[in-house]
């Protein structure tokens, strides 16, 4: 009975520590992306605002997609998602198709548990 409780212990004290390791490189990590070729970043060729209220234990996504329903024939020189939320209860932003000196990009947003987005969206493509 003993060891039972040791070990109740020791993998609870295990997964507090395992959980703040990950708080941290959550709160450390970014919550923006940023991938430009500043030289070629020439022409803004989009940008919207993405909030998108929290729901209560669930994490929210939005996927961005530009061009979304046109034919793009220039390159991608710029793409930012750029978090609003400075406070570490923003979400994360990732590339998840497509992207810089490409066609086209697709944007995935996800909120912390709980919490909502806010995102400031941005392209830009080059002049030729």
């Amino acid at each position: 009975m003993m060891s039972f409780k040791v070990l109740f212990v020791l993998s609870a004290f295990v997964a507090i520590i395992s959980a703040k390791s990950l708080t941290n490189l959550a709160d450390d990590g970014a919550h923006s992306i940023k991938v430009c070729d500043t030289a070629n970043a020439k022409t803004l060729v989009y940008q919207t605002s993405v909030v998108v209220e929290g729901k209560f234990l669930a994490h929210v996504e939005k996927h961005v997609s530009w061009p979304s329903v046109s034919i793009n024939d220039k390159d991608i020189t710029c793409v930012m998602a750029i978090d609003q939320d400075t406070n570490g209860h923003g979400g994360y932003a990732s590339i998840v198709s497509g992207g810089l000196y490409e066609k086209e990009v697709e944007i995935r947003l996800t909120s912390q548990l709980g919490k909502g987005l806010n995102y400031m969206v941005t392209i830009y493509t080059n002049d030729q």
